[in-house]
């Protein structure tokens, strides 16, 4: 294309500290790591932090509650030639039903010298999935179509956003309030907000679809607490305070 997406992460974007204590409610840190004690699924660990091929899937053991907001740094490692040979079982008596739910081609015209318009390049991160899918529960999922971003929500809204590739290390991030709505980033901007409440709690869950997928510095931040899922790689959060997310607890 030869134009920069106006959701690069070189781009300044609005930053709240996820560390706050707004209102005077202090949170907790809870430190936790990327391997099978905290996750189920298929996951290679590698120096940034975990690499899943598509086929599998990593799921958090933990179940979370609205309101929350879960955060992570991930790629499409395209070099990988998908096979699962080193790879680790975390733990996963579902591997095999994993039913990938994203259908649609990955091939775009803007496509870069240095990738094939026809590799499929889909990766996804959902809240409260409902199964072993791309795109269960709350889902964002970038690659899609090649260079686009695709918000599914459970009520059938959907939203598709083109940011560019996604190769390089991005941060998704998802936003579930008290109040019904759903907010979706993509390197710290709000590119969609849904209205659903049919979803209250449920695991965190990454999906690659068409290539290899690297994830690392996952963070789950709730009014009580931030869960950091990380390995050594600094992390820098772009989740709303504790008292930002009462305040939207009480929007309308």
């Amino acid at each position: 294309d030869g134009k920069k997406s106006p959701f690069s992460p070189s781009r300044p974007a609005p930053i709240a500290s996820a560390f706050g204590s707004g209102k005077g409610q202090q949170q907790q840190m809870v430190l936790r790591g990327l391997g099978s004690r905290d996750w189920d699924g298929v996951g290679l660990p590698v120096e940034s932090g975990i690499r899943i091929t598509p086929g599998h899937f990593f799921r958090s053991k933990q179940t979370f509650r609205r309101p929350i907001s879960v955060e992570a740094y991930v790629r499409c490692a395209v070099k990988s030639s998908g096979s699962t040979n080193g790879v680790s079982s975390l733990n996963s008596p579902h591997r095999n039903r994993l039913s990938a739910t994203s259908h649609h081609s990955s091939s775009s015209s803007s496509s870069s010298s240095s990738l094939p318009s026809t590799i499929s390049t889909e990766i996804s991160m959902t809240l409260f999935a409902t199964d072993y899918g791309a795109t269960s529960g709350y889902a964002i999922e970038s690659g899609a179509y090649g260079n686009k971003v695709r918000i599914v929500s459970p009520n059938g809204q959907e939203d598709r956003i083109t940011v560019g590739r996604n190769v390089e290390w991005h941060t998704i991030r998802i936003d579930a309030l008290a109040n019904g709505q759903v907010r979706y980033y993509y390197n710290g901007h709000c590119i969609a907000i849904h209205q659903d409440s049919s979803l209250k709690f449920g695991h965190l869950q990454f999906t690659p679809v068409g290539c290899d997928m690297e994830v690392r510095d996952i963070r789950a931040t709730t009014p009580s607490a931030v869960h950091m899922y990380t390995s050594t790689v600094p992390f820098t959060s772009t989740a709303p305070s504790p008292a930002a997310m009462e305040d939207d607890e009480k929007l309308q």
